[in-house]
This record gives C-alpha cells, sequence and structure tokens, in this order.
C-alpha cells in the first residue's frame, strides 16, 4: 500500500514538472526567470460524491413514497425525508506557484479537507383496513476525504497592460472513505409485534489520482501583487473500497461479512420501483429480476468551482 502510494505521488511530481519543461523550450523569453509567488485564494464549489448519495435520493423520491406525497396521503402516508449529503463546499487554498517563463508556471497546491454526515428520517405509514402498519426507516451516511495534493501547469494565453488569461491543467492525489449505518423498524399494525433490522458498513480510505483543468484570468493591481480568478473542472473518483458489514435483526440474527462495497439497483414492491443501494460482499450475487447494474462502488470527488484571491509575487 506505501509503495503504491508513493508511486503516485510520484506520477504527481513528475507529470507537470515534464509537461512545463516542454512549455518552457516553446516559450521561452529570456527574461529573469524563475520567480516564486504565492497565490491566496477563497475556493467554493460542488463535489459530485455519486453512490452514496444516488442510493439516498432514489430511495427518498420512490414512487410510492412520491404518490402518496402529492396525490394520496390517505392512502399511505409518508412523513419525513431521507436527506443526501450537502455536496456544496467553500475553503481557502494557498498555492505555491514558479513563473518557469513570461508564458509558463509551475503550482503546487493543498486542497481542502471534505467531511459531509447527516441523519434523517422516513416513516411511511401502509393503511389497511383503517390500521396504520408504520416502517421507519433511518439513515446515517458519511464520507470523508484528506486534503488532496495537486499540482497544476499554467499556460498564459497573453498579456494585456494589466489583464491576462490563462489555461490550467493538472494531477491531485486523492483519498478518501465512506460509511452508512440503515435502520428499519416496523410495526404490525394489529398486535404491536416490533420487527428491525440494522444494517452498518464501512470502507478503508483509499486514494486515486485525479485530474483537473480551468480557465482564469489574471489582473495586475501593482508590479508584485495581482487579482486572479479561476473556473476548474476536476475529475476524482475513488473505487474498489475494501469494507466489512454488520448485519442484525430481531429474529435474532448476527452477521459480519468483509470484502468490498459494491453498489447495484434493486426492485422493492413496498416503494414501488427501483432504486440504488451499497452493499458488502466478498463475491457479489448473480443479477436477477430484483437485483441488478451491480459494480464496485465509487466516491467521486470529481466537480465544479470558482476561486478568487490574489497572488503575492515573492523575488
Amino acid at each position: 500500500m506505501k509503495k503504491r502510494a508513493g508511486g503516485k505521488l510520484g506520477v504527481i511530481i513528475l507529470c507537470p514538472i515534464l509537461l512545463s519543461g516542454v512549455l518552457l523550450v516553446l516559450s521561452y523569453g529570456g527574461d529573469k526567470y524563475p520567480k516564486l509567488s504565492l497565490r491566496l485564494s477563497g475556493e467554493a464549489g460542488i463535489v459530485v460524491i455519486g453512490d452514496i448519495n444516488e442510493g439516498l435520493r432514489t430511495f427518498n423520491r420512490s414512487p410510492n413514497f412520491e404518490y402518496f406525497r402529492k396525490y394520496d396521503p390517505e392512502g399511505g402516508r409518508v412523513e419525513g425525508e431521507i436527506r443526501s449529503l450537502n455536496n456544496l463546499f467553500a475553503s481557502w487554498m494557498p498555492e505555491i506557484r514558479v513563473d518557469l517563463s513570461q508564458r509558463v508556471s509551475w503550482g503546487f497546491s493543498i486542497g481542502p479537507k471534505l467531511r459531509r454526515q447527516n441523519e434523517s428520517t422516513l416513516t411511511y405509514y401502509s393503511m389497511s383496513s383503517g390500521t396504520a402498519w408504520p416502517y421507519e426507516y433511518y439513515y446515517k451516511p458519511e464520507i470523508w476525504a484528506s486534503s488532496p495534493v495537486r499540482t497544476t501547469v499554467y499556460l498564459d494565453l497573453g498579456k494585456g497592460a494589466r489583464l491576462s488569461s490563462f489555461l490550467s491543467a493538472g494531477v491531485g492525489y486523492y483519498r478518501g472513505g465512506l460509511r452508512e449505518q440503515f435502520n428499519l423498524t416496523t410495526i404490525d399494525g394489529f398486535p404491536g409485534d416490533v420487527d428491525w433490522s440494522r444494517r452498518f458498513w464501512e470502507t478503508r480510505s483509499k486514494s486515486a489520482i485525479g485530474f483537473h483543468i480551468g480557465w482564469g484570468m489574471e489582473m495586475a493591481l501593482t508590479q508584485k501583487i495581482a487579482l486572479i480568478g479561476e473556473v476548474q473542472w476536476r475529475y476524482a473518483r475513488i473505487g474498489n473500497f475494501d469494507a466489512s458489514m454488520r448485519y442484525e435483526t430481531s429474529t435474532p440474527s448476527n452477521e459480519v461479512t468483509t470484502g468490498w462495497l459494491y453498489y447495484y439497483t434493486r426492485d422493492d414492491p413496498l416503494l414501488g420501483g427501483q432504486y440504488a443501494d451499497l452493499s458488502v460482499w466478498y463475491e457479489p450475487p448473480w443479477a436477477s429480476f430484483d437485483i441488478g447494474n451491480i459494480r464496485k462502488a465509487r466516491l467521486d470527488l470529481g466537480g465544479v468551482s470558482l476561486s478568487l484571491g490574489l497572488k503575492l509575487q515573492l523575488f
């Protein structure tokens, strides 16, 4: 694991340096370079998150729940909702930048940590002969990601008196994981018997190489201070998670499974349609009439962001 992580970090450092070298040869201007600067920016944007949110959204918006909410609250009452994880973020981003020539720069930055968690409950009352049969669903999902290490090559597209634009491209080292608690409690509407099941799964942290590209504008405020704005798109998916899962019921039963975290879709007659879910299997089951689209689950840290800040030339 350590050897593989070291190899990924080596790629992050080596690729932008090689690309910078090529661009430097093509754009060499003979001025007093290199120059060192510090960029301090506020960054805000959207992170995709992916499979775990897809499961929460499709469960909450199942056909039966949506129908009873809108058209027939007496036929099957729905209280509450299952909420997906917030995918917005805002943070500060420091970056050390080396201007290699008038047109080519190389930057090294540390991105923000990311942790998202919530708790939500949905209770569905199935009506039968005037008696309510409650089904209470509880979800507590969580994702986390450590601060990504990113390197970027900048290519200046042309300078005016004070304003210039640039393109950026680079790679990053991303690491993160997921966990989720799910509880289902049902009550027999006639004798009042209570049945329950609980499922908790958790992954180990995993890493992946991501890519980003951007476009921005730089406006000189003084000889050594510039205002910079940039729009950036990121691709960063982490998958193949080692995971463990504990499943308990009131029967009673208690099962522990170790393997990999899988994403799949399932049909549930009570929900009236198909929704996405995640589970841990050592070997996934065969696809059937009620389970399909089985693949290893992913945490998607890609997205779009907008940053605005100052570039301070140090020397």
